[in-house]
C-alpha cells in the first residue's frame, strides 16, 4: 500500500495517494509504516494539523524511535506548540535508548527545533521558561547515557548555549562555551562526534578561530573516510592565522596570540598584559596552552604552533 502511495505520489497524484493511505489507515490503525508515509503527505502539502495528529500517534506507539521523535518534533514546531514540544521532548528523553546508534543527532534536531522557537520569543519570562524546560529534556536525557555518551551531550549542550548566547548578542559568553564544548576532546579529537563537529566548524569560522576550524574539518574528513592522500594534504594546508586580527575577531584565540606575536616583534611595545590574561580564561587547545604558559614566562616565539598535533596518519 505504501508502495502504491509512493507511485501515485510521483506520478504527481498526491491527493489520491493520501487518500489511498488515510483509507488504510483507518482500517489499520496500528501500521505505522503507513502512519509515516501518510503523516509525511500531509506535511508536505502543508496540511500541517493531519499531520501532526498521524506522527504523534505514530511516536507515541514507539517512543524510543529516533526518526519518529524528530517528525513529530518538527512538525509540532512548524505549528508554533510548544507545550507539544516540550511533551514530545521529555517523553523521548524518559524512554532514550543508549544504544540508539541516532540518539545524538535526534537530540540536536531537537534542540535546534526548540531554538528556532526561542528566537520568535520576546518575553523574557517566556524565554527563561523555554530554557528551564530544555534544561531539563537535556538532564532526563542525560541519566539514560553511559559515560561517554555523557560527555557528548554536554558538548552538544555547551553548543546549544553558545547558539542561543548569539541570539541574546552576548558573543564573548557564546565563544566561550563553544570553545568549552570542543575541550572535552582536547584529549582525543578523534572521539568528538561528527555531528559535534559539524556543529562546530561553523561556529568557529564566525569567530574567526580558523586554525581550530581547519583542524576540526580535518578531523571530519579523517572521519568520513576521505583518502589518505586528501588526509596528508589537509593536514599540511589547514591555513594560516597571519590575517586574522583583534580588531575584527575580538574573541578569537588564533587574532589574541597573532597580537602577542606582533607586539613582541615590535621593539619597546609589550602591552599584552590584558591580552594573556583573557587567554588564561578561555579553555585553550593543548599546543596553544603550551605555547601561551611558555610565552608568559618570557620565551617569545616567533609564531605560534598549530592547535593540535594531528600527525596520526
Amino acid at each position: 500500500m505504501c508502495a502504491q502511495a509512493y507511485l501515485l505520489k510521483e506520478e504527481g497524484s498526491v491527493f489520491h495517494a493520501i487518500q489511498l493511505l488515510a483509507d488504510y489507515v483507518a482500517r489499520k490503525p496500528l501500521c505505522l509504516r503507513a502512519m509515516d508515509n501518510l503523516a509525511g503527505l500531509y506535511e508536505s502539502q502543508r496540511q500541517l494539523s493531519n499531520a501532526l495528529l498521524l506522527a504523534d500517534r505514530a511516536f507515541s506507539l514507539t517512543p524510543s524511535n529516533s526518526c519518529r521523535m524528530i517528525s513529530v518534533s518538527r512538525i509540532a514546531s512548524k505549528l508554533h506548540k510548544k507545550e507539544k514540544l516540550f511533551e514530545i521532548g521529555l517523553t523521548y528523553a524518559a524512554r532514550l535508548s543508549p544504544t540508539d546508534p541516532n540518539w545524538l543527532f535526534a537530540i540536536s534536531c531537537y534542540v535546534e527545533f526548540v531554538s528556532n522557537l526561542y528566537g520568535q520569543l520576546t518575553n523574557i519570562r517566556e524565554k527563561r521558561e523555554l530554557l528551564t524546560k530544555l534544561n531539563h529534556f537535556c538532564e532526563i536525557a542525560f541519566g539514560q547515557l553511559n559515560q561517554s555518551q555523557k560527555a557528548d551531550l554536554s558538548a552538544l549542550k555547551q553548543i546549544m548555549q553558545c547558539n542561543l548566547l548569539l541570539k541574546e548578542s552576548r558573543p564573548e559568553e557564546a565563544h566561550q562555551k563553544l570553545l568549552l564544548s570542543i575541550s572535552l576532546y582536547y584529549k582525543n579529537l578523534l572521539a568528538c562526534p561528527a555531528i559535534i563537529l559539524r556543529l562546530a566548524i561553523p561556529l568557529m569560522e564566525f569567530f574567526g578561530e580558523f586554525e581550530l576550524q581547519n583542524s576540526l574539518q580535518f578531523i571530519l574528513d579523517y572521519k568520513q573516510s576521505e583518502p589518505e592522500v586528501e588526509y596528508i594534504a589537509r593536514c599540511n594546508n589547514r591555513g594560516s592565522g597571519d590575517g586574522v586580527s583583534i580588531e575584527e575577531f575580538p574573541f578569537s584565540i588564533e587574532a589574541k596570540l597573532n597580537y602577542l606575536v606582533k607586539q613582541h616583534s615590535h621593539s619597546g611595545v609589550h602591552e599584552t598584559t590584558a591580552t594573556l590574561k583573557s587567554l588564561t580564561q578561555l579553555a585553550l587547545p593543548p599546543n596553544w596552552l603550551v605555547w601561551v604558559k611558555d610565552f608568559s614566562l618570557g620565551s617569545h616565539a616567533t609564531q605560534f604552533p598549530k592547535p593540535f598535533n594531528l600527525d596520526f596518519v
